[in-house]
């Protein structure tokens, strides 16, 4: 009786149970009884084994399973899905070696070629790799390999895209992102501005700004026409005059020389434009003859990422990539352009797409996620638009979308706030920033309320106790009175954990209480020192001074005794290692002698 359903659910079951082995072990048991195993069961396989790749075998048993179902008698032929899943395992293993010999073994086309989870796969793998720190890296190596990742990216995107244009791969966001971060990997601003061109190109959004080479072009040309008014040119006309004098000068050369060779011209052929036949030839260059190398070595091809023009001798190309489908957007997609937008300090483009992407009326009605918020907020902090931000999170994200802001929406928000200090309402934004916070985060994070105080030190002004007038204390006496209520809800999320979980919370949460603890205390010493509260209220401060300090003393007491704590534990850890690690060595050899049983 055959139930391979049944084997395959066992198998999935063991392998999200993290029991690696125990499903290996499982599907041996399985051959053993005469099951069969199916497609989906070496799918289950190479999925768990990809999910769990820091197991410390799971690239070579990928391997060995993926290489089995080459053999003749093997009842299941690999199919993409499986060489797909296969590469899955190498890349998030780091195994680049094994992932390009599996790659380079695939067919151009046909069954079994790569599509485009495999592009995907292998471009993700190639960022992963640039981004891996090695500590005994030079900073000149690190940047080397980086440039060589994106290197090695734009060249198999002109595959990529030849691949779409014969209609023998489907383009989807995924795959335009994975090109797009590799790109925004290159920390060039031609890179950053070839995201926008990648768009435009795969998904049909033009650009709303010209690219980095037309601009520099025109640039250069402007410093060009400047330079000929200085050496007296009134107009360009003449310079003009003299650019079509040379031109008709050497087409009539051309000329010549064609008629006493004996060529034969028609009349189409005499009133040509030389420029249309140099764009002729540009045409027919390939992607490796228009490539170019600057000074560190980078690789760009100034026409890869251009958009798919019409060609009047090929009118049935772009209608063929209509039919094939642009790629559409998605909230990916916004915090990719969002990024390459901040990398290259374009604030207006950054707005203009996030209006077109967002906007429903005329835009690609696409709804933001809480991480599009987020990009966006880093953006508007290079700009200091602490006004926007609290229009953004108090009009868009917490009113018209639904979502809850997180600790790290506030944390964001109130950064851009500090950078806007100088604006004279910046603090009524904090505020109000800070309110929301309260009312929506049910725990709240303690750095944003330091950023917080850090502001109202810095709009009170600096500190003189010659000449007081010259601070305003208003904004560190509300700062301090609406952290009164709120500072006692962290004390209790010291003593007794959490509300939302009831964990305590860990060493890094308790270091940021003592310094909001003692940047509330520094201000209050302040309020009091120089004298910018009346007599009346010294008692009132000095109390709330008198507790802080208490409960700085007693958290304080408390890590020093967790620290001993830890130090001891460690000592006996350390004394364990060594049988520890004889006892892994024994698991990998009993794992192997299961691997390796008929």
């Amino acid at each position: 009786m055959k139930c391979t359903v049944s084997w395959n659910h066992l198998i999935d079951y063991q392998m999200h149970q993290g029991m690696v082995k125990s499903s290996i072990r499982t599907y041996n048991e399985m051959k053993k009884r005469g099951q069969t195993p199916d497609a989906y069961t070496f799918t289950l396989l190479f999925r768990g084994l990809a999910n769990h790749s820091s197991y410390g075998s799971a690239v070579g048993k990928a391997l060995s399973l993926y290489h089995s179902m080459h053999e003749p008698k093997s009842p299941v032929q690999p199919t993409i899905l499986h060489t797909n899943a296969v590469l899955k395992v190498c890349a998030r293993a780091k195994d680049m070696d094994s992932m390009w010999g599996v790659a380079a073994k695939l067919p151009e086309h046909g069954m079994g070629a790569p599509d485009a989870v495999t592009f995907t796969t292998l471009l993700n793998a190639i960022l992963q790799n640039a981004r891996t720190y090695v500590s005994e890296e030079s900073e000149w190596a690190r940047r080397g390999r980086r440039i060589a990742a994106v290197r090695e990216g734009r060249r198999m995107w002109d595959d990529i895209v030849g691949r779409w244009r014969d209609g023998e791969l489907q383009m989807d966001e995924d795959l335009v992102c994975a090109m797009g971060r590799l790109l925004l990997l290159g920390r060039d601003r031609r890179d950053w501005d070839d995201v926008l061109s990648l768009v435009e190109q795969t998904m049909n959004i033009p650009r709303p700004v010209p690219r980095v080479l037309e601009r520099d072009a025109k640039k250069e040309a402007r410093m060009e026409a400047i330079e000929g008014a200085k050496r007296g040119l009134a107009t360009g006309e003449k310079e003009e005059s003299r650019i079509e004098a040379r031109e008709e000068e050497r087409f009539t050369a051309v000329k010549d020389e064609a008629l006493e060779a004996g060529m034969e011209l028609n009349e189409d052929e005499e009133g040509s434009d030389p420029h249309q036949e140099e764009e002729e030839e540009e045409e027919a260059l390939s992607p490796e003859e228009e490539t170019t190398e600057d000074a560190d070595g980078k690789w760009y091809n100034e026409r890869q990422f251009k958009p798919i023009a019409v060609n009047p001798k090929d009118p049935g190309k772009r209608r063929k990539i209509e039919v094939i489908g642009f790629a559409s957007p998605g909230p990916n997609t916004l915090s990719l352009v969002l990024e390459a937008c901040a990398a290259a300090h374009t604030l207006k483009v950054g707005t203009t797409y996030w209006e077109l992407f967002t906007n429903g009326e005329g835009g690609l009605a696409i709804r933001p996620d809480l991480e599009n918020y987020h990009v966006y907020l880093r953006m508007l902090r290079s700009s200091r638009s602490s006004g926007k931000v609290l229009e953004l999170v108090r009009d868009q994200l917490i009113a018209k979308t639904g979502l809850t802001p997180a600790k790290k929406t506030f944390h964001i928000a109130l950064s851009v706030c500090k950078r806007d200090s100088n604006n004279p309402h910046v603090f009524e934004n904090a505020d109000q920033l800070v309110e929301l916070m309260h009312r929506t985060v049910p725990d709240q994070d303690i750095m944003s309320l330091v950023t917080y105080l850090d502001l109202a030190a810095l709009v009170a002004g600096p500190s003189d106790r010659k000449n007081p007038s010259r601070t305003n204390p208003d904004p560190i006496i509300r700062a301090l009175k609406r952290l009164e209520s709120v500072f006692q809800n962290v004390k209790s999320m010291i003593y007794y954990g959490r509300s939302t979980d009831m964990k305590f919370p860990t060493e890094l949460e308790r270091s940021s209480v003592v310094l909001l603890a003692r940047r509330m205390l520094g201000l209050y010493d302040r309020l009091i020192g120089d004298g910018l509260v009346r007599r009346e209220m010294y008692g009132h401060y000095a109390g709330q001074k008198r507790s802080l300090s208490t409960f700085l003393t007693k958290v304080m007491h408390g890590d020093e005794m967790m620290r001993a704590r830890k130090k001891e534990k460690s000592g006996k850890d350390e004394r364990s290692t060594a049988a520890a690690a004889a006892a892994a060595a024994r698991r990998i050899e009993d794992d192997d002698a299961d691997w390796n049983s008929p």
